[in-house]
């Protein structure tokens, strides 16, 4: 039986796209190590898709959701008001793990849930001022925590080592009864009674 795929869903602003183009094959490496990740954002959308429906079915089924943090994605009224509060609804009632990483500095500490959310780096630290020209550790960091999370949390525990051992008694009174004569093997019976 194959493991699910465990989805990363990652939320942000288009005026952010370029840290979200950094940050997927750091999560792509995970796939190709073999963890069942799946990363998803808006920019998977066919054209023609209904685009709300897509991006809520894609939060619906997330194991874990990455928020790119910066002043844009604080003032997007869809991502503050539709993609957060179900994110956080997710978080609470489903145990989706919910990661807020600052890529830019913001007044981020205005919003209650980033204040009670550890966001990486830490320290209220950003991706692009304290990590300029270091940007893939900080990315590196946020791949070793999906990895951790769909170890930890998601993946069940590898059955004990199959080693089978009869059981010490049989009950022969649970077993089917047969009529008293054996039929069919004539020559074997003749040989048993002689």
């Amino acid at each position: 039986m194959t493991e699910p795929n465990y989805r990363v869903f990652i939320s942000y602003s288009h005026k952010d796209e370029v840290w979200k183009d950094r940050l997927r094959p750091h999560l792509k490496m995970l796939e190709q190590a073999g963890l069942n990740v799946v990363t998803w954002d808006d920019r998977a959308i066919d054209a023609g898709a209904k685009w709300y429906n897509e991006i809520k079915e894609a939060m619906e089924g997330a194991a874990v959701a990455i928020c790119l943090i910066s002043a844009d994605f604080l003032a997007s009224d869809f991502c503050t008001k539709e993609e957060i509060p179900y994110l956080l609804e997710q978080r609470e009632h489903k145990g989706m793990v919910l990661l807020p990483v600052l890529v830019r500095p913001c007044l981020w500490s205005a919003f209650d849930w980033l204040k009670d959310t550890q966001m990486l780096p830490r320290d209220g630290k950003s991706v692009a001022v304290d990590f300029k020209g270091d940007e893939d550790s900080v990315f590196r960091d946020v791949a070793q925590f999906v990895s951790d999370v769909v170890k930890k949390v998601y993946r069940r525990p590898a059955p004990p080592p199959s080693r089978w051992s009869p059981p010490e008694r049989i009950d022969t009174n649970r077993l089917p009864r047969t009529g008293a004569e054996l039929f069919g093997r004539q020559k074997e019976l003749e040989l048993l009674d002689a």
